[in-house]
């Protein structure tokens, strides 16, 4: 092992003191919306500027952001509807789209390459240019306004697909041929060997979907903003009124919203991490 020189040393310096930057440089909104959501609200922006320790640390605390936030606007409502369509995406989507990968990684049909490819097309059409289409379909069904017209379109995607594929094409075939040797179901291997195999990816494509649903607002915005199914994207709003802006709810929701996909994610991004990592790799 080569010893470390001088040189060396100032390289790892300067490495460690530009990463320790550019962190602070993007946690520094995320704390000011923090301390924001805890003044009062005619301190929120009586120290921005200049830049001081009165900035960054508030001179008097209040949770009024967070108590007008709940009680007088009823956020609870929108967090309850995302997480209920969070969930249910997640569950449906790790198994509608771990079934497709399996389908194209191990089991042989005429037009399997056709049908992948248009599954790899799907991941390159931006959502804006189906989102009309996919709302006229939306209508059609009588499902405008409803927590279905947020979940089913966000159930099936490509890149989840692609995934699963990768991962279990890098399953040993020998395990699916000697299965189907005993007598055993396509969906039985699935269900009990493979799907047990691909936890990794599992957690990272259910971490996908969940960010991708809880921070979706354009579909929510056109398929489903009345009251009682709005979701958290939407309800803030509300916060943007015609005469003025209530920035403190605004930071009190914003704190809210990033809270909860962090509770999520710190637990898990070491399997995230993995999933991602072996999706691609061969033997």
């Amino acid at each position: 092992m080569r010893k470390k020189t001088p040189s060396d040393m100032i390289l790892l310096v300067i490495k460690y003191a530009f990463m320790v930057a550019y962190a602070i440089f993007l946690l520094l909104p995320v704390y000011y919306a923090f301390v924001s959501s805890l003044r009062p609200a005619s301190d929120i922006f009586k120290y921005a500027a200049p830049l001081s320790l009165r900035t960054l640390v508030p001179e008097k605390y209040t949770l009024e952001s967070f108590r007008s936030l709940f009680v007088d606007y009823g956020f609870l409502m929108p967090l309850w509807n995302t997480a209920w369509v969070c969930f249910v995406t997640v569950v449906f989507g790790i198994l509608i789209n771990a079934m497709a990968g399996f389908a194209f990684a191990k089991i042989r049909f005429r037009t399997k390459t056709f049908w992948f490819t248009l599954v790899i097309v799907t991941m390159m059409i931006p959502f804006e240019a189906i989102a009309i289409p996919l709302y006229s379909l939306v209508y059609n069904l009588n499902l405008v306004n409803t927590r279905t017209a947020l979940i089913l379109p966000a159930i099936a995607n490509g890149t989840y697909i692609f995934l699963f594929k990768n991962s279990y094409e890098d399953t040993p075939h020998s395990l699916y041929e000697s299965a189907m040797l005993e007598g055993a179901s396509k969906f039985m291997i699935f269900r009990r060997i493979y799907l047990p195999l691909s936890k990794p990816i599992m957690v990272s494509a259910g971490l996908l979907i969940f960010f991708y649903q809880w921070q979706s607002y354009m579909w929510p915005l056109l398929a489903a903003n009345a009251s009682n199914v709005q979701v958290i994207q939407i309800a803030q709003s509300v916060f943007q009124q015609e005469y003025a802006t209530l920035w403190g709810e605004i930071f009190a929701s914003i704190v809210v919203t990033i809270a909860v996909p962090l509770a999520f994610f710190f637990p898990l991004q070491k399997y995230y991490k993995l999933g991602i990592s072996t999706s691609g790799m061969k033997e």
